[in-house]
């Protein structure tokens, strides 16, 4: 089988066997309540040391300015989007779901491999900047939308897991990205721990919630329909303003559009806000996402 069809294809797998299991308790559901700690406090700290830790920020700012800059302009406004939306909603358990399904996209599930099959490396690495800017964004402002409530004090902004590992991800990046053989490998082993852990969760999620996309109403459908359209086109519309070629608006199409991500699904369970609404929003603006795409690359639209 090609490898690029088996890596398109695994992803997929995993949320089959989260199924599978959830579906045929072979798996407590007590384990699986524990994943989102175990991501939270361990896997995504690895994964913050790993991304931003090992990018040299002047190299960022130098290579690829564009994407950096996308990224510091297209998450404020998709954020106000998002708070905007929210002030509507009555149920404070949904409001920092909504505004963080907003901000936040799915890179890395959908928008990695996106990028490879339409751009090759370059596209990935254009990819690999916008989410070391944004995940600025996401432990800080998103991780506070979601535990304020549990810990008013803006001191636990910072000392969580992920601040600490921000930090310490910072200080290695301005300090020149060292080799620490120990403390790369460590990282690297757990960090290689998330994708699947998190994919397994949602597979398990899924099987406790099968009617989730069942419920999708006019409410998550519209806010589904602003994340991968109404977002996107205006994004493309004002980078065609701009002196840019082909590729970067391309990938401003791409990086705009992509769908709400899975780590909404996690922080709600995490903060105890509602899971299950983050789990539809999550789906529908998935399953939006499809045919959006298929119009998009039948048209040529991210040719360059």
């Amino acid at each position: 089988m090609d490898q690029g069809l088996v890596n398109a294809l695994l992803p997929a797998a995993l949320v089959a066997v989260g199924v599978l299991a959830g579906v045929t308790r072979l798996i407590q559901k007590e384990t699986f309540d524990r994943i989102p700690d175990l991501l939270f406090s361990v896997c995504y700290p690895c994964i913050i040391i790993q991304s931003i830790g090992k990018t040299s920020f002047s190299a960022i700012f130098t290579q690829n300015a564009y994407a950096a800059g996308l990224a510091l302009i297209l998450t404020p406004a998709s954020l106000a989007i998002g708070l905007l939306a929210a002030a509507w909603m009555r149920d404070d358990h949904k409001k920092p779901v909504t505004a963080f399904a907003m901000m936040i996209n799915n890179s890395t599930y959908v928008g990695l491999p996106v990028a490879q099959l339409l751009y090759g490396t370059r596209g990935v690495a254009f990819l690999v900047v916008f989410g070391v800017v944004q995940d600025l964004f996401l432990w800080t402002v998103g991780l506070r939308m979601f535990s304020k409530h549990t810990n008013p004090s803006w001191r636990g902004m910072f000392l969580n897991p992920a601040m600490v590992s921000l930090a310490a991800a910072l200080l290695l990046s301005l300090a020149g990205s060292p080799d620490l053989p120990l403390l790369d490998g460590v990282t690297a082993a757990l960090a290689a721990m998330t994708v699947p852990l998190a994919l397994l969760y949602l597979g398990f999620v899924l099987a406790g919630d099968g009617a989730a996309i069942l419920r999708v109403r006019g409410w998550v459908l519209s806010l589904s329909a602003v994340k991968v359209i109404l977002i996107p086109a205006a994004a493309v519309l004002i980078a065609g303003l701009l002196p840019v070629d082909g590729f970067h608006r391309g990938m401003t199409l791409l990086m705009a559009g992509l769908p709400m991500p899975l780590m909404t699904v996690v922080l709600a369970k995490q903060f105890g806000k509602d899971a299950a609404y983050a789990v539809e929003l999550l789906l529908c603006s998935t399953a939006l996402y499809i045919p959006v795409f298929i119009v998009l690359q039948y048209w040529k639209v991210f040719s360059l």
